[in-house]
């Protein structure tokens, strides 16, 4: 039986006498997510499920702290983690909002092998300002690619999966990997530091290095290396520097290679400081080249913080109102004179 036949077996089952899967959604190297709705309430949501071949205690372990690390991330654009709990088997769960649309692969794929130049870099200025937030907060997501980046059908791109991620004061004592889709990576998105395993110097600047590579597939399909097969691609990302885009014949402009160039560099002391300068640098060469277009809408490419508590909605309310009470006795004050 394969993987995915044996996923869909659990269509139908009751997860905990809570969660019922309809459905589905897709499979990835260690989870499958399916469609599932509550039993209580009716509400929808995406489970996502440990695959049984991976019930090692590391597994686990790095599965379940996907949710821990996602929910201290305070941005729209990632999925908050609200509920979970073990199948019948033992296999831990993950339970989110369900999002309908499709990867930024799939539509990458669908667009014929790239996305228009400028839609591409406004997903990676909306991605650092994602990852802004990510690092303020000391997690460093390790996995950034087309693949784990989703856009719903209103337009908003969600940052997937962080369940390679890790918050900086953790230390991983694992070792370099060579497959095209190894559980510590992805191969062409990796920086060389984390392609060599050496963990001690995975942080955000091995982010910056991703969002570049994922800007650049994105907008021209291209690779980051010329190379017959995976292993040799995997060699030469831990040990040679990305060549200048603009020998590669990459069709972008001078300013936005340079700016990717310097991402990609082999060293982290010559990549960008951190995801705001990179940020800041294609916002540059997106308000050079694009000045006169109107901005995005709002929810699709701004950085926006989860919606307030009633609490925090309760003290706004009582600020404002002391506000425009002060204001009122001024005028009134004025009046009397």
């Amino acid at each position: 039986m394969t993987r995915e036949e044996s996923a869909l077996e659990w269509i139908g089952r009751t997860l905990e006498d809570r969660w019922k899967l309809e459905g589905l959604l897709g499979m990835g190297g260690m989870a499958a997510v399916y469609r599932a709705r509550n039993v209580g309430t009716g509400a929808q949501a995406a489970v996502k499920i440990l695959l049984p071949h991976h019930g090692h205690k590391s597994a686990r372990l790095r599965f379940l702290r996907e949710g821990k690390i996602a929910n201290k991330v305070a941005h729209t654009a990632v999925l908050e983690v609200f509920d979970g709990g073990e199948t019948e088997d033992g296999r831990p769960f993950l339970v989110t909002k369900l999002l309908e649309g499709e990867t930024l692969e799939s539509a990458r794929v669908a667009a014929g092998g790239a996305l228009p130049l400028p839609e591409a870099v406004a997903i990676g200025i909306h991605l650092l300002a994602v990852l802004e937030v990510a690092h303020a907060e000391g997690i460093v997501h390790r996995d950034i690619k087309p693949a784990n980046l989703f856009r719903s059908r209103q337009g908003m791109v969600y940052v997937l999966d962080f369940g390679l991620a890790r918050a900086f004061e953790e230390r991983d004592e694992e070792s370099p990997v060579s497959s095209m889709n190894s559980p510590l990576g992805t191969l062409g998105f990796m920086a060389p530091e984390q392609a060599q395993g050496r963990w001690d110097l995975v942080g955000p600047k091995t982010d910056l290095f991703a969002v570049a590579a994922t800007i650049l597939k994105l907008s021209t399909g291209l690779d980051l290396y010329d190379a017959p097969d995976a292993h040799q691609r995997f060699i030469l990302s831990t040990s040679r520097p990305v060549t200048p885009l603009e020998q590669r014949g990459a069709a972008l402009p001078p300013a936005l290679c340079k700016a990717l160039d310097r991402a990609l560099s082999f060293a982290q002391r010559d990549r960008f400081a951190d995801a705001r300068e990179l940020r800041q640098a294609l916002e540059d060469w997106q308000r050079e080249v694009q000045g006169t277009l109107p901005a995005p809408p709002e929810p699709e490419m701004t950085a926006l913080v989860r919606p307030a508590s009633s609490w925090q909605r309760t003290t706004l309310i009582v600020a404002l109102g002391a506000v425009v009470g002060a204001a009122l006795a001024f005028l009134w004050f004025r009046a009397s004179l």
